[in-house]
């Protein structure tokens, strides 16, 4: 069902396993980062001699280490070494601040936390309320004034040795990742190393990445999209990856003819910036054969033809699941618009209705999304520290996405929406809950509601509207101002609305359906027609 797979057995499909394996391709460039390159022949001595280095500091098979990185070569040094050393590892968004990063790390409570200087402006305020840490790496140049608890990435490699990997097996914890947090605050989803490799081996595969292509992302390493289909795909097949930075609509294709890659993915919003620009010579000079959009621009054969690639759009995945990964043999823009094919092999999948029940086949009728593997651990193992949260997804035995579907008579699905409530911008999907807690805990802020609103680029920006308390003198650009320093960036929203009373529904909630109908008037305060008049 995987040629991939199956070539490896089940209990050596683990990190350490995948990384030993990849030594035979030489000295070939595996990474490509800002920081630094390794090669496939380097990587083995350089991850056991990360993990001596956090084994130093505490790492074991009995604790947890956090990563704040921003994208660079130690982001994957720090990941997999500490996972050599036996410690589960989870992945921190390097834009979160605030609430939401002391919510992350407390569910946490992670011993270790790798971060750098450029971050601790947003680390050390939470250090003193969280569970206690027993050391903070800084990857990089050390604070001018560190405290005791600091201690320097760079003199604990220099002193450690290579150490063997933990003797762990394919079902043990390797990855936690976040969730977007669609109902609630975001979850940790904790990741067994075999789910880590099958998930990774089902998108190199799906995406046709093989030994000697060049995959480039500048997505966060915090993604699925760049951890799983990007680098740890590209171990599996023996592929190069380059990291970037960040995205730049500007000097993308340059930075892909640059990097010489083979295979790059983008977000929608993404594809739909680059399709606004002027055409230019590099349009179809740059090298790239096929590019990964999920979901896809706005008109993705025009897309196609313009830059000479082949373009895949079509598919599903999430960080619990991937049971319907982008294939490029079931690539088919003749039909309708969230076609997503044909589950995987190795996914069992159906769209049933609140008992559980099987919709129609017939194209029309809609269900959630149900998922269960048909080869063990191959989706996530639970929400850590979240019993409930993890029974309620696993009700009858079926992993319940969340998300809308039908399928028609050849059992291909076709996306409908999220069951939940999430806005997707510039390629993350954002927690509007989150967003709402950050604002409610302001002087005079009664309700609060965040949702998504379309925008030209084929995806969403948040809108906020607020009720304030009786008497209250709220400014709409003194509230935005506020959550810029109480955010991620990509939460903060671009319209705040102040509105008399929120719609509700007979039992009190907040009807964001009517809010999302009503159109976005004058009277909203648009951050980005403030920064365009200035």
């Amino acid at each position: 069902m995987s040629a991939l797979i199956d070539s490896v057995k089940l209990n050596d499909r683990t990190f350490a396993g995948s990384i030993k394996r990849a030594a035979r391709r030489g000295d070939r460039v595996f990474m490509d980062a800002p920081g630094g390159s390794i090669t496939f022949w380097e990587l083995p001595e350089q991850v056991a001699r990360t993990a001596g280095a956090l084994a130093m500091a505490g790492a074991s098979q009995s604790t947890r280490v956090a990563i704040f990185l921003n994208n660079r070569v130690e982001f994957v040094l720090g990941w997999w070494g500490s996972i050599w050393a036996g410690s589960a590892t989870a992945l921190i968004h390097s834009d979160f601040k605030g609430a939401v990063l002391e919510r992350a790390l407390s569910r946490l409570s992670p011993e270790l936390i790798i971060t750098e200087a450029a971050l601790l402006d947003r680390l050390e305020p939470l250090l003193a309320r969280l569970p206690p840490v027993r050391s903070v790496i800084i990857v990089g140049d050390m604070p001018a004034d560190p405290a005791a608890k600091y201690v320097s990435w760079n003199a604990l490699r220099a002193e450690a040795r290579a150490i063997g990997p933990a003797p762990t097996g394919a079902a043990a914890m390797g990855t936690i990742m976040l969730t977007s947090g669609t109902t609630g605050p975001s979850k940790l989803v904790c990741k067994s190393q075999h789910f880590d490799f099958v998930y990774s081996a089902m998108a190199a595969e799906g995406i046709g990445l093989a030994e000697g292509d060049c995959i480039w992302s500048a997505s966060p390493c915090t993604h699925v999209r760049t951890a799983n289909c990007a680098i740890y795909a590209a171990l599996l097949v023996g592929a190069r990856v380059v990291i970037g930075a960040r995205f730049s609509a500007t000097t993308y294709w340059e930075d892909l003819r640059a990097a010489g890659a083979t295979h790059t993915y983008i977000s929608n919003w993404m594809a739909n910036l680059l399709a606004k620009r002027n055409a230019a010579d590099i349009d179809r000079t740059h090298g790239v054969r096929v590019i990964h959009c999920m979901p896809p621009p706005g008109d993705p054969i025009a897309f196609a033809e313009r830059f000479g690639i082949k373009l895949t759009g079509q598919g599903y995945g999430s960080t619990e699941c991937y049971p319907l990964p982008q294939q490029l043999t079931q690539q088919d823009w003749t039909r309708r618009n969230g076609f997503l094919g044909l589950p995987h092999p190795l996914m069992e999948v159906k769209v049933a209705d609140e008992m559980g029940i099987a919709v129609p086949a017939d194209g029309k009728s809609t269900g959630e999304i149900l998922v269960r593997p048909r080869l063990p651990m191959a989706v996530f193992s639970g929400y850590l520290g979240d019993p409930q949260a993890t029974a309620d997804a696993f009700r009858d035995l079926w992993f319940h996405t969340g998300d809308s579907a039908t399928v028609d008579a050849d059992g291909n699905l076709y996306f409908v929406g999220r069951i939940g409530d999430a806005i997707r911008r510039r390629g993350e999907n954002i927690s509007a809950w989150e967003i709402e807690q950050a604002i409610l805990v302001y002087p005079g802020v009664a309700e609060a509601a965040a949702y998504g609103v379309a925008n030209e680029f084929g995806e969403q920006e948040v809108k906020l509207d607020i009720a304030a308390d009786p008497g209250a003198l709220l400014d709409p650009a003194t509230l935005a101002d506020y959550l810029t320093r109480e955010l991620p960036r990509f939460m903060v929203p671009r319209y705040v609305e102040i509105r008399d009373s929120l719609p509700k529904t007979p039992t009190g909630r907040v009807e964001k359906f009517t809010l999302r109908a009503m159109p976005v008037g004058d009277q909203a305060f648009d951050r980005e027609r403030l920064r365009v008049a200035s």
